[in-house]
């Protein structure tokens, strides 16, 4: 039997406040985005950067911690999973929209203001029960 693999894993900074909500059900959830730069040097010997964004989901106690630890400018690592979240807006069109849903944070060296806490959270497989709920 072939088996897949889904994984991510980022290091970057986080561009805003988390934002913590609960499901219906009472569920925790944090959502907040990412920011990883690239840099490389181009054939000219130019300096180049990149930075992509990405939205982070976190559930249950590692939202919670998120919510806590996490500001603007906070370097961390995510460990996760892709997932593809679909609605239809009000406008009445398909919408598509690609996360990652977060298993493990890591702190990393301090933060945006220099604070240089490491504090490391794994969330268990079972807590991701809640991936469902649409926002």
């Amino acid at each position: 039997m072939t088996r897949g693999l889904n994984k991510v894993m980022l290091i970057g900074r986080v561009g805003a406040q988390p934002e913590l909500r609960h499901t219906p059900g009472g569920q925790p959830v944090t959502s907040f985005r990412l920011a990883t730069t690239r840099t490389w040097l181009s054939t000219q010997g130019d300096h180049k950067e990149e930075t992509a964004w990405f939205t982070v989901v976190a559930w249950d106690k590692l939202a919670g911690v998120c919510a806590e630890f996490l500001h603007k400018g906070r370097q961390i690592y995510i460990e996760g999973r892709l997932q593809n979240k679909e609605w239809t807006g009000k406008d009445g069109l398909q919408h598509t929209q690609v996360e990652i849903v977060a298993r493990e944070m890591l702190l990393l060296g301090g933060s945006a203001s220099g604070g240089a806490e490491t504090v490391q959270l794994e969330q268990p497989a079972s807590m991701e029960a809640g991936d469902e709920f649409p926002f």
